[in-house]
């Protein structure tokens, strides 16, 4: 199972990728500082990090 503050993370983000103006880079940047304040000892924001690159990469290729 995924963390529910994770899972929620995950879904804001996707938002943000999927229907903002924000570059991808950035939401990115965001959403890992905001699973490091949740978990600052945990390997979860490393976790965010990387599904989020995916998410982004699929999303909005063109701004990579």
């Amino acid at each position: 199972w995924i963390d529910p503050t994770l899972r929620a993370l995950f879904r804001a983000a996707g938002a943000e990728l999927v229907g903002g103006k924000t570059p991808p880079k950035v939401v990115i940047t965001e959403f890992v500082d905001i699973a490091r304040a949740f978990h600052p000892e945990g390997r979860e924001p490393k976790f965010v990090n990387a599904v989020l690159d995916h998410m982004a990469r699929e999303a909005r290729p063109e701004a990579f």
